[in-house]
């Protein structure tokens, strides 16, 4: 976690006194719920470039990006970024619970994991804004889309909202003429459609598949795809056909993320698929392993007193790796690769395990060539939206 300290400075300027935050506070807690604490205790204030103004006395606000790097891989990228794969909270406790049970544990927004919080996190981060996925089912389209209106409502621009229809089963999957409505409903409320994932088995040349491509089409929504290794062929069939819709790519291009028995190595292929296709672009999410390392985590959302030891421990090696795979890829191709987290159960979102992902981030750019570090960091998946 970025911990925020508070180390009193009193200062006597214009009548008022004005504290400085500094240094680090030993009292301070983990996780979602300490944020939410530092981010209730201000009230009747307003925000004037992070400083919250209460009365006359002025205090640097907690959600202020302060980047405290614990593992010492500099040189580390500073300036802003915007996350290209997040999946939302979701709005339905009845759906976070089906899919928890379907081995997707999906959490729910509630009164620790609240919009408020998620804005705090994201500042902490200097993440200007997210691409947010919002899972629909059958049962939870409206209140996807009423969740989806609300964060708009009250933090404008920080989500880019997706809608995410469910591979799945048909006994959960929403229909097409429903995320229709919900398009036709909210003219410019969503700009993509995805993460698209075939849980189902699926191929993305499916006429399933095909009908949700159409809607993104005709309504010009960038489309966010997770193909797995033998969809290739596949891939390789609907960018061309579907040369006017943009696809974001992810993971397809190289895993091994469960051991050897399930690594693959598509970079070759990924980088003529860019070469040959201008509506092709790729996300490279996440790196550090906390969505889970072994077999028996492909289920679960491993619990952060788990995942965030291992993270620390296999940081560097897993940063050198990352760099070996993609720096060449995408100083190649400058415009055509985003930063992304691939955020999705519940201790993804917790502080620590945040400044973990961050850093990781920060150090990864470092690495890039300086004129494309911004590029990769935020400036490409803006442009994407444009």
């Amino acid at each position: 976690m970025k911990k925020v300290g508070f180390t009193l400075l009193i200062l006597l300027v214009f009548g008022g006194v004005f504290y400085y935050s500094g240094g680090k506070d030993s009292e301070s807690t983990d996780g979602i719920t300490e944020s939410v604490r530092l981010s209730e205790t201000k009230t009747n204030t307003k925000n004037v470039d992070s400083i919250d103004i209460v009365d006359s006395v002025a205090v640097v606000s907690p959600c202020s990006f302060i980047f405290e790097p614990t593992q010492d891989e500099g040189p580390y990228y500073t300036g802003k970024l915007l996350d290209a794969h997040l999946h939302l909270p979701s709005a339905s406790i009845a759906v976070s619970k089906v899919s928890t049970q379907l081995g997707l544990p999906t959490p729910a927004w509630n009164n620790t994991l609240t919009v408020d919080y998620f804005r705090c996190l994201l500042q902490q981060e200097a993440t200007d804004s997210v691409y947010g996925f919002h899972l629909l089912t059958k049962y939870s389209v409206t209140s996807e889309v009423d969740k989806a209106k609300a964060i708009e409502k009250k933090y404008p621009g920080m989500v880019k909202h997706f809608v995410m229809p469910s591979f799945i089963s048909d006994a959960i999957d929403p229909d097409i003429a429903s995320v229709r409505e919900a398009l036709e409903d909210n003219p410019g409320l969503f700009v993509g459609m995805g993460e698209l994932k075939m849980y189902d088995g699926k191929s993305p040349d499916d006429p399933q598949v095909l009908a949700f491509l159409d809607l993104a089409r005709e309504f010009k929504l960038l489309v966010m795809m997770h193909p797995f290794n033998h969809h290739k062929g596949a891939v390789e069939k609907i960018v061309k056909d579907y040369s006017d819709v943009t696809f974001l790519l992810h993971s397809v291009g190289y895993d091994d993320s469960r051991g050897e028995n399930r690594t693959y190595n598509n970079l070759d292929w990924l980088d003529t698929l860019i070469t040959n296709n201008a509506n092709v672009y790729y996300s490279i999410d996440g790196g550090l392993p906390f969505s889970g390392w072994l077999k028996e985590h492909d289920t679960i959302a491993v619990p952060k007193e788990v995942s965030l030891p291992h993270a620390k421990l296999v940081f560097t090696d897993i940063l050198n790796r990352e760099v070996g795979l993609y720096k060449a890829l995408i100083e190649k191709h400058p415009d055509r690769f985003l930063r992304g987290t691939d955020r999705w159960y519940g201790p993804h979102f917790d502080s620590e395990v945040s400044a973990l992902m961050d850093e990781f981030s920060r150090a990864f750019i470092g690495r890039l060539d300086a004129g494309v570090q911004e590029r990769f960091a935020y400036l490409n998946a803006k442009k994407l939206l444009k």
